[in-house]
């Protein structure tokens, strides 16, 4: 009996750097800000080393992001990146993972994700499990941001689980809680949310990292103003300031108003107007983001429009608009469809009866796209580890959906304006819930799909590979039958992403996996996506010989046809290891395998060593 594997792997670059004197620093940023800025002030005085210059650096920098001083996080953010001459050490992703929340704070979204996206690669590489953790949490976060829940989700899970492994410190499930809070606001569960952000903040209280206490207050408060729970949102803010107070938070300037006048607009307008205000004086020094500061100016309107001041609302929305243009637009729907609807009640007010028609048709066609992401967020809430009762959820959304959409179009119905919209709106809606209904009979085989196939390429995934070969293997060896296995991994992938970017990254991948899936069409063959740039290959009925044979062709197939619309050329190393009777699991032959992965790589790469 034979059994066959062949691996291909990226290269990593090992640098010496004393990350547990990092992890020293970071752990105490956490418990003493102040002091901590002190210290790493004298730690940069102290060392000529560039990789902790730059890590000492980037730590200052985020105390000062914490603090609210922009120009200084700015600044420091500047003589880290000057500082990193390695852009493989721990460092360098420490300061990727931090510059991308600042990208996301300019508005540029795209470049926030792959910068943490590369912080992540090198953190896998340095298998510094704590820090994937973190990154990961930062990747999910921003993808909430540009309402891709769904990936948002799966990445949390990622680090969910990653959580789970010995030794991880408990202060990881803080930011795994902050961000899964984050996920069920948006999908509008806020009690879930508000139980989970709670949790955070516990945790970090607990361990006495007032940091990580002062953003869980950041994420917690505004859940309780969204799910109507006004003076518990009024006890957060106000358990806040003290933490605020001693160490004195400049950020906070501009966030307990601003918290404080969404409660206000649930009771008093003119207060929420006085509130607004105070915010603004701080906006562009502690908390420069348009997002932020366009939401700011939208409830601003809306309080405006309820002491019937229609033409400042007007031109608070306008100030709104401008404001959202900073960032790449095409990733915030909600913003816009708030942004549409404000503006066509301020019109209307203002008895611009025709211009308020059209940006209520634009309203319109943003809240048809917003609502063909639902199934696929709804069916994402299945999965939660957090466990919520799946019917009693989607119904109560469908449900929160259509009251949402009946309130926030009574105003402009008041004069009877617009009542053929309403009703077109409303039809729209009802027979969207109706096909939504009808999904649901569909929704066991779509999640069991879910947990077995890779999102991306559509192969297989790890797990579902894991058990089918455990199966064969035991099959194999009962029967003494041939069974082959082909790993692969793309040589150098890493340079694609960093050249080309991750979107042309994910092309190649997707286009590997068809091309290996068409090399691969008889019965009982199939193909996984096992991680990154990896795939496997399960052959029944295939030697040794006829592996290597055709590992080689898959080399030549992959590496002679130029990638579709990009040009670009790639290559695989192959390995190949054989099973023999006395191996009886999946584990020993990845081991296997994995060693004559780096024969081939360390002789040349595009091979196959067996």
């Amino acid at each position: 009996m034979f059994f066959s594997i062949t691996l291909l792997s990226v290269d990593s670059v090992a640098v010496d750097e004393p990350i547990d004197e990092y992890k020293q620093a970071l752990e105490a940023s956490l418990i003493s800000p102040d002091k901590s800025i002190e210290s790493i002030k004298l730690s940069i005085k102290g060392t000529s080393n560039s990789a902790a210059l730059s890590f000492y650096h980037t730590l200052l920098g985020q105390l000062y992001y914490f603090k609210g001083h922009i120009d200084k996080t700015t600044l420091h953010y500047k003589l880290a990146k000057d500082a990193s001459k390695n852009s493989n050490s721990w460092a360098h992703a420490y300061l990727l993972m931090h510059l991308s929340l600042q990208q996301l704070e300019q508005g540029k979204m795209e470049q926030a994700k792959a910068d943490v996206r590369r912080a992540l690669d090198g953190f896998v590489k340095w298998r510094d499990i704590e820090m994937q953790i973190k990154a990961k949490t930062y990747l999910g976060a921003y993808l909430l941001w540009t309402e891709d829940a769904a990936a948002s989700f799966d990445v949390l899970s990622q680090a969910y689980k990653l959580s789970q492994n010995e030794g991880v410190s408990e202060q990881y499930q803080t930011y795994i809680n902050n961000v899964m809070g984050a996920y069920y606001s948006v999908l509008g569960n806020y009690e879930q949310a508000i139980t989970l952000k709670y949790k955070a903040l516990q945790n970090a209280q607990k361990h006495n990292h007032w940091v990580d206490v002062m953003y869980s207050y950041y994420g917690l408060c505004p859940v309780y103003v969204r799910a109507g729970r006004l003076k518990e949102a009024q006890a957060c803010y106000q358990q806040a300031r003290p933490v605020a107070s001693e160490f004195n938070i400049d950020r906070a300037k501009f966030w307990v108003p601003f918290g404080l006048a969404r409660i206000a607009y649930k009771q008093q307008y003119e207060k929420t107007i006085s509130y607004m205000e105070q915010a603004k004086q701080y906006e562009w020094t502690t908390a420069h983001n348009p997002v932020r500061m366009t939401v700011l100016r939208l409830e601003q309107a809306q309080a405006y429009l309820a002491l019937n001041q229609a033409e400042l609302a007007l031109n608070t929305v306008l100030q709104a608009s401008d404001l959202l243009k900073q960032f790449e637009s095409r990733y915030y729907n909600r913003y816009e469809r708030q942004l549409l609807f404000t503006k066509a009640k301020s019109l209307d007010a203002l008895e611009h009866d025709q211009h308020a028609i059209e940006i209520l048709f634009k309203y319109i066609d943003l809240e048809k796209k917003a609502r063909e992401n639902e199934k696929l967020k709804l069916e994402k809430e299945t999965r939660v580890k957090f466990e919520t009762d799946l019917k009693e959820t989607k119904i109560k959304l469908a449900d929160k959906q259509i009251r949402l959409q009946q309130a926030s179009l009574k105003a402009l119905m008041d004069e009877n304006k617009l009542r053929t919209l309403y009703i077109l709106l409303t039809i729209s809606i009802l027979v969207g819930v109706s096909v939504f209904a009808y999904k649901q009979k569909q929704l066991s085989n779509a999640m069991l799909n879910l947990a077995n196939t890779d999102p991306l390429t559509q192969s297989f995934n790890r797990r579902y590979m894991v058990k089918q070969l455990e199966a064969l293997i035991r099959y194999n060896q009962r029967h003494h039958l041939a069974l082959s296995v082909i790993l692969l991994d793309i040589d150098k992938f890493k340079n694609v992403n960093d050249t080309y970017g991750h979107d042309v990254g994910d092309e190649v991948l997707i286009e590997v996996a068809n091309r290996i899936t068409q090399q691969y069409q008889r019965a009982n063959e199939f193909i996984a996506r096992i991680g990154g740039e990896e795939f496997v290959v399960v052959l029944p009925g295939t030697d040794m010989e006829q592996a290597v044979e055709s590992a080689q062709k898959l080399c030549s197939v992959i590496r002679d046809k130029p990638i579709s619309g990009n040009h670009l050329t790639v290559t695989v190393s192959c390995g190949v290891a054989q099973m023999t009777d006395a191996d009886d699991s999946v584990d020993s032959i990845l081991k296997q395998a994995d060693t004559k992965l780096y024969e081939a790589k360390n002789t040349g790469r595009n091979k196959v060593m067996y």
